[in-house]
Order: C-alpha cells, then sequence, then structure tokens
C-alpha cells in the first residue's frame, strides 16, 4: 500500500496512514490545480485497480483550502463518473481541518469531548444516593426481562437468580480497583492526594457535601477491612526487556520449509500442537523483519 505515493506527480504531495490516504496541491491558477489533482486521481485509480484496491467515492472528500474573499470557484474533481463532494472541513488522522484553516472546528470539537469527560465522573462518582437510584430501576428491569422473573419478584432474589451484585457495590468495587491501581502507579497524580484536615473536617460537619475521589474510595477500603494493605507499585522499568535472561521455546515447524510444504500439513501440525498443549494460556505473535533488525510482539490471554 506505501507503493501508491510512488504515483504521485512531483507537483502533488501525499500523506498515507494504513488506509488514510490524503493528496494536496498548491498554486495560483485553480484551473492547473484541477488539472494535476485530476491526473493524480486517475493514477492512483489505475494504480487501485491493478493491485486489488479500490477508492470509495462516498468516503472521499475535497476541501478548498484558501482565504480569499472576492467569488473564486472551487474545483472539479472525479473518481471516474462520480464528483468528490467539496466541503467546508475535513477529519483527518484526529485533527479537523477547515477551508480557512482558522482550526476553529477543532477546537470546539476538543471543547464539547472535554466537557463530556467531567459530566460522566459526576455522575458516577459524586452523585447523590437518591440520583444513581434512577438508575437501580433500569437494572432491575434488565434482571427481570433476562431472568424472565415476574414483577413481583423480590429484588433480592433477582440479584442471586441473574448472579449479579446491585450498582451500589459494583460501582464500590470499581471504585476500589481504580484506586489501588492508581496508588500501585509511582506517578500517579492522585497517589500524593490528601484531604487538608479542615476540608475533612468540613465534610464531616456538613454530610451532604460529597467527598472527593480518594476519600470516598479510603471509606470503601475501610469498610472491607482494606485499608492497612500494603500496595506495591508496578515499576515497569524495574526489569529491563534487554536484561531478561534467553528463555527456550519449542517450534514444531522447524523442520519443515515453507516453500516445499502443503498448507494443510501445516494446519495438521498446530492442530497437533494445541491438542498436545490444550491446558496452556494461547498466545498471538506477530513481527516484521528489516534489513538488520527483528522485531517481534507477543500477545497473550489470560483468563480470570
Amino acid at each position: 500500500m506505501s507503493n501508491i505515493l510512488h504515483q504521485l506527480p512531483p507537483s502533488v504531495r501525499g500523506m498515507l496512514y494504513v488506509d488514510d490516504l490524503q493528496v494536496s496541491c498548491q498554486g495560483s491558477d485553480m484551473r492547473l490545480i484541477e488539472r494535476q489533482l485530476q491526473t493524480t486521481v486517475n493514477r492512483l485509480v489505475q494504480w487501485c485497480d491493478q493491485n486489488g484496491h479500490t477508492i470509495s467515492p462516498s468516503k472521499s472528500n475535497c476541501v478548498h483550502f484558501c482565504r480569499k474573499r472576492n467569488l473564486h470557484p472551487d474545483p472539479s474533481i472525479h473518481i471516474g463518473h462520480i464528483q468528490i463532494p467539496v466541503v467546508s472541513a475535513v477529519h483527518f488522522l484526529g485533527v479537523i481541518f477547515d477551508c480557512k484553516l482558522t482550526f476553529l472546528p477543532h477546537v470546539l470539537y476538543l471543547r464539547k469531548r472535554c466537557e463530556r469527560s467531567p459530566q460522566h465522573l459526576k455522575v458516577y462518582g459524586s452523585a447523590r444516593a437518591s440520583v444513581l437510584k434512577r438508575l437501580d430501576t433500569i437494572h432491575h428491569s434488565a434482571l427481570r426481562i433476562c431472568s424472565g422473573a415476574f414483577r413481583t419478584s423480590p429484588v433480592t432474589s433477582l440479584y442471586v437468580v441473574c448472579h449479579q451484585p446491585p450498582l451500589e457495590l459494583r460501582r464500590r468495587q470499581l471504585c476500589a480497583n481504580y484506586f489501588i491501581r492508581a496508588m500501585s502507579v509511582p506517578s500517579h497524580p492522585l497517589k500524593p492526594f490528601a484531604l487538608a484536615i479542615g476540608l475533612n473536617r468540613l465534610y464531616e460537619a456538613r454530610s451532604f457535601n460529597i467527598k472527593p475521589f480518594s476519600e470516598r474510595a479510603k471509606a470503601v477500603l475501610n469498610d472491607a477491612h482494606l485499608n492497612h494493605i500494603n500496595i506495591q507499585e508496578n515499576n515497569i522499568f524495574a526489569f529491563p526487556p534487554w536484561d531478561i535472561q534467553i528463555f527456550n521455546y519449542h517450534n514444531p515447524f522447524s523442520g519443515y520449509d515453507k516453500a516445499n510444504t502443503a498448507a494443510v500439513i501445516y494446519q495438521q501440525l498446530f492442530s497437533f500442537h494445541r491438542n498436545k498443549y490444550s491446558s496452556t494460556y494461547p498466545s498471538t505473535r506477530t513481527g516484521q523483519r528489516l534489513q538488520h533488525m527483528l522485531g517481534v510482539v507477543l500477545f497473550l490471554i489470560i483468563p480470570f
């Protein structure tokens, strides 16, 4: 796929990330720019037809970057017989590029996303018990539908039949898990946080005020008698990868030549190998060989 950039003319620039392709051309004459881009699109379509790829006209957009105030025409570029729509902004690699290059749509998009995150923290962390109880009714209705229980069935029976804890216990469990995981990170910003004595007395005097997350997590651990546990720090640099000793492995395909071995033989060897070690955890490996380097990634699935 990276060879597609070799089809671009010298006056056209391109950028490729996986299957997202961007081409651009600049100049003062719109007719010349349109002709250069149309030639580029024709070359790309021809290359895709020869290599088994396709360019989707419905997913393609054209943006005319210009800050002129007077009347200036937009380019007309076609993929086959379908014209590429000209839009005022386009989303590419996480950035929204507008036609004036003011990046105002991108800033507004970031602001909208950032405003949503504190709302989630408020709802599930700092909401009052009376507000959170509104979620319990939906939870109970879902349990009744899944279990086929009657409307008059007690809620405690639904929890037992469906093997599901109440949402309150679930929230407390998630709170404790996140707090312990945060305490295991040496540089986590939540670790050195401690509520001042004056604020702690203020929260105790005003019980209707909701405490910060760290104080609520400490209360959860205190109720579970886990407030005196020693949380071990997870230092990922304690064991550098280059200091790990050489490990031995078993390769059932080592005695076979790939060029002279049928695919069905490899499938049978793999099936025999998986059956022989069926009690072990499966793993997935991928790698890439360059001129003087070899990279390997190992993915291990461990059930909890």
